[in-house]
């Protein structure tokens, strides 16, 4: 199975080190947000995309952006290979997180998410009975799109592991901003959790945290165990980005679900902001997705 440590990708991955590397990123969360490293992961047909986000951040925010790998630009079988069982077994493993998600009508709204991973982990099926149950869950082969995404993802990781910054954002282009959102983002990383990994702040599938949720301060929930609501726009630790880098990662499933399985593998510190920082532009209608990884 091919891996991030593709000598080919572990190529091109150095070129865009090389390039960022000469950045001044030696960051202190009192400095202006010009200084907090904005990878923004762009498909470049989406000019109008790339347009708002260069307009939003005009002067406040520096975006850096990751272009390499759209879909029809690589050989897809050189860093993916679709393997049912692998797929299978990483669902399998973060069962429980997957289908507490789908826990939305209103009478789980002040449940805690400890108690719908209870409910969840009360079916206890079997992987053939859940992927009946479930089929949702059932593993299917990723599109060009989706592994381009991944790719991009592990660039901004690699990127960020061996930068000098203790944080960064990314962001996909499908981020929209608020009219208030580089205010309320600079509030958000002035006030990070101490221990925090990984900060949610676009959310995504519906989503949000809940009165049961462990709070800190004015807009973190702490995501025990933790899930991702989608990679729309989120803010990473260096130390959590170079912990990432050090597992063998294939790309088996879309890249939501397998961060969400890293979270779990190395009990990251998983956090949602509530209110949203910024909007999921693909998930409130203002764009379009074509990945097929949205559509689950």
């Amino acid at each position: 199975m091919p891996t991030c440590h593709n000598p080919q990708l572990d190529h091109d991955l150095d070129l865009d080190l090389d390039l960022d590397l000469d950045l001044d990123l030696d960051l202190d969360l009192d400095l202006d947000l010009m200084d907090l490293p904005f990878y923004v992961l762009h498909y470049k047909p989406n000019i109008s995309r790339l347009h708002h986000i260069k307009e939003a951040t005009q002067g406040r925010l520096k975006p850096i952006i990751i272009d390499q790998f759209d879909a029809g630009e690589f050989q897809l079988n050189h860093y993916y290979q679709f393997d049912y069982d692998e797929y299978a077994d990483h669902v399998y493993s973060i069962r429980d997180v997957l289908i507490a998600g789908t826990f939305q009508a209103s009478k789980w709204k002040d449940t805690s998410w400890a108690e719908k991973i209870d409910f969840a982990l009360k079916e206890d099926l079997a992987q053939h009975a859940l992927f009946e149950r479930h089929p949702w869950l059932k593993p299917y082969e990723l599109s060009d799109k989706d592994v381009s995404i991944a790719l991009k993802h592990l660039i901004a990781w690699t990127l960020i592991a061996a930068g000098k910054a203790e944080l960064a954002i990314v962001a996909e282009d499908d981020v929209l901003f608020r009219e208030d959102s580089l205010n309320y983002l600079s509030k958000i990383i002035r006030t990070l959790p101490k221990d925090y990994d990984f900060v949610d702040i676009a959310g995504g599938v519906g989503l949000h945290a809940s009165k049961g949720h462990p709070r800190f301060g004015d807009h973190f929930y702490k995501i025990e165990p933790p899930r991702d609501r989608t990679c729309c726009c989120y803010i990473i630790s260096k130390r959590f980005a170079q912990r990432l880098m050090a597992q063998d990662i294939s790309i088996t499933m879309g890249i939501d679900w397998l961060l969400t399985y890293f979270f779990c593998k190395l009990n990251a510190n998983v956090y949602w902001v509530e209110p949203l920082v910024f909007e999921h532009g693909s998930e409130v209608g203002v764009y379009s997705s074509h990945r097929h990884d949205t559509m689950r």
